[in-house]
């Protein structure tokens, strides 16, 4: 059960923070 709390805080977190490469590619579909 723990493990799986821990997976969703990463999925959605409190605070906006993406993954690097969620980063990236939001930044290359914008200057498109």
């Amino acid at each position: 059960m723990e493990h799986s709390i821990i997976v969703e805080s990463r999925v959605m977190p409190s605070y906006p923070v993406l993954p690097l490469g969620d980063v990236q590619f939001f930044f290359s579909t914008a200057s498109e």
